[in-house]
């Protein structure tokens, strides 16, 4: 995938703006019109008979398992689960130390903050998780007390205003 990414960025006439990719999962932003986006994506399409593109385009599109959204020329993301994902996790019936299944919930949650870009969103998304978990015998009291730990710790290093967590350097358009 490198070598044909590299081949199709340096060959095309128009590029997009941003492009990431992580295996085979490609995510960009493109300031061109519709017209030339298609183009581009023709072109992608064109340069390996056995690599197809899928082109999912407008101000809001799901990556790996984010929805990102363009709001107002400023990207926010929230938490992607596709319809099939059943939000399982280890259940607290089964035979593991207490300690396994509070680290388990810790990381789910701390996935969800760092999955929301707003405060709403994470405490949406953590309601519904925590319906699947309550179902499989995990407390309230547990969920909330997780709850409380990550937004303590959320709260040292994202700023829930503009979604963004400091990465200690300076940018030409804003500051970190």
């Amino acid at each position: 995938m490198t070598v044909w990414e590299t081949r199709c960025l340096a060959a095309s006439v128009v590029k997009p703006v941003l492009w990431r990719r992580y295996q085979d999962d490609i995510f960009g932003m493109w300031r061109g019109s519709e017209a030339d986006l298609q183009e581009f994506h023709s072109f992608l399409n064109r340069q390996h008979p056995n690599i197809r593109c899928s082109l999912s385009s407008g101000h809001s599109v799901n990556f790996l398992d984010l929805t990102i959204s363009n709001l107002n020329g400023f990207l926010t993301f929230k938490l992607f689960s596709k319809p099939t994902d059943s939000n399982m996790v280890l259940p607290p019936a089964s035979y593991h130390p207490p300690h396994v299944f509070k680290g388990i919930l810790y990381s789910q949650i701390l996935r969800l903050s760092s999955r929301s870009s707003s405060r709403r969103d994470f405490l949406s998304a953590l309601s519904l998780k925590s319906k699947v978990w309550l179902s499989q015998g995990y407390t309230r009291t547990l969920i909330r007390r997780l709850k409380t730990r990550v937004l303590g710790l959320t709260q040292q290093h994202l700023d829930w205003r503009t979604g963004s967590f400091p990465c200690g350097r300076s940018c030409a358009s804003c500051s970190h």
